[in-house]
């Protein structure tokens, strides 16, 4: 017989359990109110269910905590038990039974830390508190039956007739009430929605007939997160700031690290541009280098950021905010899941692998000084031509293979190849009266030199490598 997959605590979770239990003793233990709690749990194959039952006078609050409800976290919810029912209740039910108008949202999520944990279930004991007399007044024989049929109601309005099959799944919340959290403290969108409801007769829950009726007299229900939500604005915040911090970071490290590679390599030498924009008239050099340190730059930002940004995050973070943000960052980066951490250790690493080819890029060109150029094919990849030995291409056509044919097409502008025994270079291309073209001329006549022409870069490849095949 197969054995039914059990839900795994982390550490983490532990610590967290642990953190509500403690605070929850110590809250019975000091209150008049509540007599003592019981606790019990529930293990699923993917989620997991902590219940603490504080027992009160005339009835049981259960504080109910589960690890993962839909898209959300370590949530928080509360039922009521009375003795002489067989329900358990929302504070919901309660207010639809005495039309409190209460619209505000007890369902927490995404409680992240010792501190948020605590703080939810703090809330929910004080909600308990608050409203004693309507909880204990609901349990009396002169309102648990109209309370009773409140609930079944509703229930059937929103599961069917099989409403009862949801009330035995631990990790039921009371989605009849709390589906309006995502949009609570939005007047005008839960407006919309319910006169929309209205307008196709579907409006048949109690909470809901309330609810609008309270929103048409003005009135705004909060928010049930506030602490939460304002921690993870503010985390987003601080996440977005360390991703441009490194982001720009490693822009301006690529540029300036390609800068001065230039500056030493080439130092006192005329580096022709790759291209030149025209504009109004003006020849403005375009350096294709920079625009490749750029994407250098792009693909280190990826590395560092895969491996460095939570660190960073952790570093500037609040120290009462730590832990949620520890949290956050490791649920928003999906890393609960071994093999897509893996997966994102190694497109990181793939970045990285990606911005040293780049950087080998980078460093590909030519350098003219006064009697050689210099020649850069790569890191520590430097040879030199003097003038005096160059020989010098003037490249007629480019050419395009087709299908074992090849198609010649005629260059606009000036292709030079400058070689000697050894090795070649292409030039970019250039036009009269450009930098380029003005060097290459000063070595012709500084050095009584033929220009030689050919048909394409292939007849120099052929030259020094033979036939292509």
């Amino acid at each position: 017989m197969k054995k039914d997959k059990k839900y795994k605590l982390k550490s983490s979770q532990e610590e967290d359990i642990k953190a509500v239990k403690t605070f929850i003793d110590n809250y019975v233990s000091r209150s008049e109110l509540a007599q003592f709690v019981t606790y019990s749990d529930f293990y699923a194959s993917d989620y997991y269910c902590f219940y603490a039952l504080v027992q009160y006078e005339n009835f049981k609050a259960k504080i109910i905590f589960n690890t993962g409800v839909l898209f959300t976290e370590n949530c928080f919810d509360i039922k009521y038990i009375f003795e002489n029912s067989p329900f358990e209740y929302s504070i919901y039910d309660i207010f639809n039974l005495f039309n409190i108008g209460d619209f505000n949202v007890y369902y927490y999520y995404n409680c992240y830390g010792k501190s948020f944990l605590t703080s939810a279930a703090g809330r929910l004991v004080l909600l308990t508190e608050r409203y004693m007399a309507d909880i204990e007044r609901a349990g009396t024989p002169q309102y648990i039956n109209t309370l009773e049929n409140y609930f079944r109601q509703d229930k059937i309005m929103c599961s069917g007739e099989n409403w009862k099959e949801n009330l035995a799944l631990p990790s039921e919340f009371d989605y009849s009430h709390i589906i309006y959290a995502a949009n609570a403290g939005d007047k005008q969108k839960m407006l919309a929605g319910l006169r929309k409801k209205q307008a196709k007769n579907k409006i048949n829950t109690i909470y809901e007939k309330r609810l609008l009726a309270y929103l048409e007299q003005g009135y705004l229900p909060g928010k049930c997160n506030e602490l939460v939500d304002e921690t993870e604005k503010q985390f987003a915040s601080l996440k977005r700031k360390v991703n441009a911090a490194i982001f720009f970071g490693s822009m301006v490290l690529i540029l300036i690290t390609t800068a001065i590679f230039y500056a030493l390599t080439f130092h006192g030498a005329f580096v022709p541009p790759d291209a030149y924009f025209r504009f109004a008239g003006q020849s403005i050099p375009v350096y294709e280098h920079y625009i490749f340190a750029l994407l250098n730059g792009l693909f280190l930002f990826f590395f560092v950021k895969g491996f460095f940004s939570k660190k960073i995050i952790m570093r500037f973070a609040n120290e009462n905010n730590k832990v949620f943000y520890s949290r956050k960052f490791d649920k928003d980066s999906r890393e609960n899941n071994k093999a897509i951490k893996i997966c994102n250790r190694i497109l990181c690493l793939f970045s990285l692998l990606v911005a040293v080819i780049f950087s080998m890029s980078v460093v590909t060109n030519i350098g003219f000084y006064d009697d050689h150029c210099k020649l850069c094919e790569g890191p520590l990849i430097i040879s030199e031509i003097d003038y005096e030995d160059a020989d010098i291409y003037l490249v007629e056509s480019y050419s395009v293979s087709d299908n074992d044919k090849t198609i010649y097409g005629d260059y606009s502008e000036y292709v030079y190849v400058i070689a000697d025994d050894e090795s070649y270079f292409q030039l970019p291309d250039c036009k009269k009266d450009d930098g380029l073209w003005k060097t290459i001329e000063n070595i012709v006549s500084a050095y009584d030199k033929e220009v030689k022409h050919i048909r394409s870069i292939d007849d120099i490849y052929n030259l020094y490598y033979g036939e292509n095949e």
